[in-house]
Order: structure tokens, then C-alpha cells, then sequence
């Protein structure tokens, strides 16, 4: 059954009429845009099936996409934030199952916002960089307080395992001559510092909690209500300064500040080394990339010509303690 095939089957699941499908992308998940043809409404449709194999993960069970569907029915209805509301499919299920051969595929359809892509000139002002913090902030002010154990079923982020993990996965790129062994070294030192400062971090309701754990400006739309942050996906347990620094790292280094400020408002990070530790967090967002596409080979001619300048002009003064967060 092909993708179209598999969008047209879910929707038969739905009270949408006469749907108009447009493809989106195909990444994390397969995306489409759907209009109803007679009510004119539209919906974001997402079939839970990674650009390739090794994306699957807890996100992509039934219990972790109930978990998230339940979370942004949640926040829709708790919060101040703008989400995409989950819709039910006729038998009353946030999880529609298609079948596909010999196994299933799992679909899930949020509400559309209607909004356009933000754009690095989109945050030129302070006003806006300061909303778009707190709009982080108001996420973890309300997922402080969620009930941790709908997040079981979900990924872990920027833990001391997490990250020993993570370094595990990169190690391919050093056995198949995508990193040379003396920045693969130099990467598994970043990671003895990081950790050694998260083991001085304490894990408490107010540090650790359910985070977003994708803020980057492709996940945030400008709507008529400002700035939105969408696709929670991949959301799980982990730091707030996680997603705090994420936010940092998609703004202006010059206005960095102006997104703490914001953040802050909305959401007090501890103040005891939080430059260190948000700068920690920062370079885990960009190892996670290469983690994350590290079986992806169209990525390796990239990662091979990026890898020794980052490891020359970010790592190397990060493990002389000399400060990075307004350099990255």
C-alpha cells in the first residue's frame, strides 16, 4: 500500500468529507495537510512511519502517541499556549491503526493552526524573542506540574545514561571514517564534562519533568496569537534547561539573553550554574543531530565536513571552560 493509499484509508476513520490531502513532509513522521472538502476545516494528519527504520522508537506505540495526544488535549484545555488539539476518530480513539500487509500502521489527525513558518528575521525583536521564551516557559510551568507517569511510555532526554547512550551511537560514525578518531575523542570528552556537571544537578520536580524536547524555529509558526511551538512528537522526560536551551540556541546569539528573560518569567531556572549548564544542553541538541541521523547517509558527506570545525571551534573551548553560549 502506498503513502497516499495508507493518508486515504485513515481518513475513513474520520468525520472528514470529500478530503483534499497535501503532502507536508516525511521525516520523524509522514505529514499531510487535509481539508475538508465541504466544511473547508483542515487538520494535520500524521502516520506514524520514520523516514527510516532506526526513527522508531517509544514515540511511535500506541501507549506513547496516546500519551502525547493526551498531553496536548491537556494543554489545550489548561493553558494559555496555541497547541494542535487531537481529534477522536469515529470509534472515539486518538490512535487509528491501518493495516499494512502483515503489520499495522499507526495514524493519529490533530486540528491545523493556521500560521506561516518563523523566520530567523522573525526574531530580530526583542518583544518577540521575549514571548517566544515564554511561551517555552509556560509549556514546563504546566508540565511541572503533569503527572509523570504519563510519560513512561515515552523517550528520555539529556540524562548521564541518555548521553552515555548517545555517545555509544557515535561511535559508528568513527568506525566507518565519519569522524576521525581524535574528534570522536574529542566528543566523548564534551560528554565526561557535561555529565559531570548533570551529576551535580539535581533531579527534582522543578528541574526534570516533561519537556518538549524538539524546540527549534521549524517547530515554531507565527500565528494571529504570536509566536506557537507544534509538533510535540518526540516530547518526553528530561531537563527543562533542555528546551531552554534549545530556545536559546534557535535565537540570535545576541538576543539570547532576551529569550532567558523571557523563559524566566514564565518559568524560574535555577540560577546556580545555569550558563554552564545551558551551554551543556546546547551541544547535546547538536550531537543529537548527528546521533539521530547517524543512519541516514545522504547526512555523512555533511557530518564529515562539519564535524572537525565544530569539534575545533565549539568542543575545544568548551572543554577549556572558556565560555560558548553566545558563540554557537
Amino acid at each position: 500500500m502506498d503513502n497516499h493509499s495508507i493518508a486515504t484509508e485513515a481518513l475513513s476513520s474520520y468525520a472528514v468529507q470529500s478530503p483534499i490531502i497535501e503532502f507536508i513532509r516525511h521525516n520523524e513522521n509522514l505529514t499531510y495537510k487535509i481539508t475538508d472538502g465541504v466544511s473547508g476545516l483542515s487538520y494535520l494528519l500524521r502516520i506514524h512511519k520514520p523516514v527510516h527504520d532506526e526513527l522508531h522508537g517509544l514515540q511511535h506505540s500506541e501507549a506513547g502517541l496516546n500519551g502525547e495526544m493526551q498531553l496536548l488535549q491537556a494543554l489545550g484545555e489548561n493553558s494559555a499556549l496555541n497547541v494542535q488539539e487531537p481529534v477522536r476518530n469515529r470509534e472515539g480513539e486518538f490512535v487509528t491503526r491501518v493495516a499494512c500487509g502483515d503489520t499495522y500502521i499507526q495514524c493519529t489527525v490533530l486540528q491545523w493552526l493556521e500560521g506561516r513558518d518563523s523566520q530567523l528575521d522573525d526574531f530580530s525583536s526583542r518583544d518577540n524573542v521575549l514571548q517566544y521564551g515564554q511561551q517555552v516557559g509556560m509549556l514546563h510551568r504546566y508540565t511541572s506540574g503533569y503527572a509523570s507517569d504519563l510519560a513512561c511510555d515515552r523517550p528520555a532526554y539529556a540524562s548521564i545514561d541518555e548521553n552515555r547512550a548517545m555517545l555509544e551511537r557515535l561511535k559508528f560514525g568513527r568506525e566507518h571514517g565519519i569522524f576521525t578518531s581524535v574528534d570522536y575523542d574529542t566528543v566523548s570528552e564534551a560528554f565526561a564534562m557535561i555529565n559531570s556537571r548533570l551529576q551535580t544537578y539535581e533531579r527534582s520536580p522543578d528541574t526534570w519533568g516533561i519537556i518538549h524536547a524538539d524546540i527549534n524555529r521549524g517547530n515554531v509558526i507565527l500565528t494571529e496569537r504570536g509566536f506557537t511551538i507544534i509538533d510535540y512528537c518526540l516530547y518526553g522526560q528530561g531537563y527543562f534547561l533542555y528546551d531552554g536551551a534549545a530556545g536559546a540556541l534557535s535565537v540570535p546569539s545576541r538576543a539570547r539573553d532576551d529569550f532567558m528573560e523571557g523563559y524566566a518569567s514564565e518559568y524560574s531556572a535555577p540560577r546556580s550554574g545555569t550558563l554552564e549548564l545551558l551551554e551543556g544542553f546546547m551541544l547535546l541538541h547538536i550531537l543529537g543531530y548527528y546521533s539521530f541521523h547517524m543512519m541516514n547517509s545522504a547526512v555523512h558527506p555533511k557530518m564529515r565536513e562539519k564535524m572537525p570545525v565544530f569539534c575545533q571551534n565549539t568542543l575545544t573551548p568548551f572543554l577549556r571552560e572558556r565560555p560558548i553560549f553566545y558563540e554557537l
